[in-house]
C-alpha cells in the first residue's frame, strides 16, 4: 500500500451519419499491444479532438443455489429505489430517445465495415451511466433500450478460424514474431480490426472487446434478477452469453494448448513472451516484468512495466458479473462447474492483485483530515504519456489544445511541427503519479461490481470501505472545493499538470491543468455520492456549467445521458427491492 500527502476535455464522436457530439473519452491506457508492438491507432471519432455453441465436455454444475439473502437481511423489508426527479428522468428518457437509434447505428455500420472495433469502447463509455441507473431504478424500458443498442454487435460476430496474436514464439521455437496468425482449435467468434498486410486476420483489441463485455455481462446479470424478463431481454442474454463466456473470457483467462497468450508486454520493451489473462495477473502480483524471472529481461526496464491497465480491470469485474449471474440463476447462466471453479480462482487472484496496487492518501476535509485512496499510483511512471506531469503552467489559451493541432498558447511544453521536432521544454515528470480522473472513471463501475458481489468470492472481498475512501478522493483531493467556479485536477491524486503531450506523435496536442473539468461531472463519481455526501454539490456545479438546454443537439443529448443518471438518486443496497 503507498501512501501520499496532499497538501479531459470535450472529445468530438461520431454517430451513424457523421453527427458530431459530445463525450467524456479518452484513448486507453496501455492497451496491448503497446506502443512498439503495432502503429499508434488512428485517432476513433470518440478522440478526434483528442453460431451454434459447439458443446463443452465439461458437466454442467448442477450444484448452485440462487443468491438468498441472510436470515437477517430476510427479516428486513426491502429498500424500493428512489425516484428521481420527473423533470430530470423525462429529460433523459427524451434524449435516450434521440440518440438510441444513432448509437445503434453507428455499431452496425461501423462493425459491418471490418475495418476497427473502436465503436465498442465507444458504446460502453457512452452508456455506462445509464446502465448503473437504470438497474438501481428498475427501469425495465431502458434497459430494453441498452440490449437494442448492444445486441447488434453480437449479430456482427461470425465464427473464425485463426486469430492474430503479436509477438508470439512460432510453434517449432525460434525468436518472437511480431505479428503472427494462428490456426484455433475450434471456431470463436471475436471482433477484429482489418488485416496487415500480408495476413488473413486482423488483430484483436483485447481492450475494446472487453470494456464492451463488462456491460453486455452487467446487463445478463440484471436480466437473470428478473422473475420474468421481456422476450428482447431474455433473447440478449441468450445470444450474448456463449460469446462472453466461451469465445472471450475463457479464452483470454486460460490459453488454449498450443496456442499463444493474448497479452504480452514486449511491445513495451519488458520481457519477451506471451500469457493468458491469469497468467499475467500472477506477473503482476510479483511485478515479474522487466526483471530475470521471465524471459528476455531489458537492460533498463520501464517503470510501466508491471502496471495494471483498464483491460485487466474489465476482465476481472466482467467475469465476476457472470459468476454472479450464475449464482443468481444457474438455469438462465449455465455454466459447467469446472467453468465455476477457474472463474472463481481467476476473480480471486485478479482482486488480490487490485488489493495490492491501492495507494492511500491524507485530504483535507472541512471535518479535518480524512483518507482517501488512488489506484496504481506510480504504475505509468516513465511512461510518455506522463512526461510533463510536473509542469503546470496554463492559461485560457490553451483551452484548445485538446484539439489536434490547435494548441497555440505560449504554455505548452511539446512541439508545435507538421512533424516531431524537439519540444519546447524538456519532458519534467513526476513519480508515484494515480491515473488521470477520464481513465479514473472506470473505478465508478469495476468496483460497483466487487461491493455488489462481494459474497461470491468472500475471501478477497470489496466492501463500501474503498468506494467511500475513492470518492473521498474525488471530493476532497481532486475538486478545488469552488461551487461557483469548479475546477477538478487532471490526475486522481490531485497533481494538475500537463498530459498525454503530443499523444501519439499529434502535433501541437495535450491536456493542459485543468482541461477534464468539464468531463468529470459525466463520467460517473456522481454514483458515489450516497457515500460521500460533498460529492453532490460539486458534480452538480460542474454539470451546471456544461449543460446547455434545449436537448435538441446530439452533443447535448450525450451530455444529458451521460450526467443526468449520475446526479439521480442511486445506492448499492444489500436488500434492494427486484424487479
Amino acid at each position: 500500500m503507498g501512501s501520499l500527502v496532499r497538501r479531459r476535455s470535450w472529445l468530438a464522436l461520431v454517430l451513424g451519419s457523421g453527427v458530431a457530439v459530445a463525450a467524456c473519452g479518452e484513448a486507453s491506457l496501455g492497451e496491448a499491444p503497446p506502443p512498439d508492438a503495432a502503429p499508434a491507432p488512428t485517432p476513433s471519432p470518440i478522440e478526434a479532438e483528442a453460431g451454434p455453441d459447439a458443446a463443452r465436455a465439461d458437466a454442467a454444475d448442477a450444484n448452485v443455489t440462487p443468491d438468498a439473502p441472510d436470515a437477517a437481511e430476510a427479516a428486513v423489508p426491502c429498500v424500493p429505489a428512489e425516484a428521481p426527479l420527473p423533470a430530470d428522468a423525462a429529460r433523459v428518457a427524451a434524449a435516450w430517445q434521440r440518440l438510441e437509434p444513432k448509437l445503434t447505428s453507428a455499431v452496425v455500420t461501423t462493425l459491418a465495415a471490418g475495418q476497427s472495433s473502436y465503436v465498442l469502447y465507444d458504446t460502453q463509455l457512452q452508456t455506462a451511466n445509464l446502465l448503473l441507473h437504470a438497474e438501481y431504478a428498475r427501469d425495465v424500458a431502458q434497459l430494453e433500450g441498452l440490449a437494442r443498442v448492444y445486441e447488434p454487435a453480437f449479430d456482427a460476430l461470425v465464427p473464425r478460424t485463426e486469430a492474430f496474436y503479436y509477438y508470439a514464439v512460432p510453434a517449432g521455437g525460434g525468436a518472437p514474431v511480431r505479428e503472427s496468425v494462428w490456426t484455433l482449435p475450434t471456431p470463436t467468434r471475436m471482433w477484429t480490426d482489418a488485416p496487415p498486410a500480408g495476413l488473413s486476420v486482423g488483430p484483436e483489441s483485447v481492450l475494446v472487446s472487453s470494456q464492451f463485455l463488462y456491460a453486455a455481462s452487467r446487463l445478463v446479470r440484471v436480466i437473470t434478477e428478473m422473475p420474468s424478463p421481456p422476450a428482447a431481454l431474455t433473447r440478449f442474454a441468450a445470444k450474448a452469453l456463449p460469446v462472453i463466456v466461451d469465445d472471450h473470457y475463457r479464452r483470454w483467462i486460460d490459453k488454449a494448448p498450443g496456442l499463444p497468450g493474448s497479452f504480452q508486454v514486449r511491445g513495451w520493451g519488458c520481457n519477451t513472451g506471451t500469457y493468458s489473462h491469469r497468467e499475467h495477473l500472477q506477473n503482476l502480483q510479483t511485478r515479474s516484468y522487466g526483471t530475470a524471472a521471465l524471459p528476455s529481461p531489458p537492460a533498463t526496464p520501464a517503470g510501466y512495466c508491471n502496471t495494471m491497465t483498464d483491460t485487466d480491470l474489465w476482465l476481472i469485474a466482467g467475469t465476476l458479473e457472470i459468476l454472479a449471474a450464475h449464482r443468481r440463476s444457474p438455469a438462465r447462466v449455465p455454466l459447467p462447474a469446472s467453468v465455476v471453479a477457474s472463474f472463481e480462482s481467476y476473480v480471486a487472484l485478479g482482486l488480490t492483485v487490485v488489493k495490492g496496487r491501492i495507494g492511500t492518501t491524507t485530504l483535507d476535509s472541512p471535518a479535518g483530515p480524512v483518507q482517501g485512496m488512488v489506484f496504481d499510483p506510480g504504475g505509468f511512471d516513465g511512461h510518455p504519456d506522463m512526461n510533463y506531469v510536473g509542469y503546470t503552467d496554463t492559461s485560457p489559451a490553451c483551452r484548445t489544445c485538446t484539439a489536434v493541432g490547435q494548441c497555440t498558447c505560449p504554455e505548452f511544453p511539446g512541439w508545435t511541427t507538421a512533424t516531431p521536432s524537439t519540444p519546447r521544454l524538456p519532458p519534467q515528470p513526476v513519480s508515484g503519479v494515480a491515473w488521470d480522473i477520464s481513465h479514473a472513471r472506470r473505478l465508478v463501475s469495476v468496483f460497483d461490481s466487487f461491493r455488489r458481489h462481494r459474497a461470491v468470492v468472500p475471501a478477497v472481498a470489496f466492501t463500501d470501505v474503498e468506494a467511500k475512501a475513492f470518492a473521498r478522493q474525488v471530493a476532497f483531493g481532486v475538486w478545488n472545493g469552488d461551487l461557483a467556479s469548479p475546477q477538478f485536477a487532471t490526475f486522481f491524486d490531485g497533481r494538475n499538470g500537463w498530459y498525454r503531450v503530443n499523444y501519439s506523435s499529434r502535433s501541437a496536442f495535450g491536456y493542459p491543468p485543468g482541461s477534464m473539468t468539464s468531463s468529470a461531472p459525466l463520467c460517473g463519481y456522481g454514483f458515489w455520492a450516497e457515500l460521500e455526501p460533498a460529492l453532490r454539490p460539486a458534480l452538480d456545479a460542474a454539470f451546471a456549467k456544461i449543460d446547455t438546454p434545449p436537448d435538441t443537439t446530439d452533443g447535448q443529448a450525450l451530455k444529458v445521458i451521460q450526467g443526468l443518471p449520475e446526479h439521480m438518486p442511486y445506492r448499492v443496497e444489500p436488500n434492494a427491492c427486484g424487479f
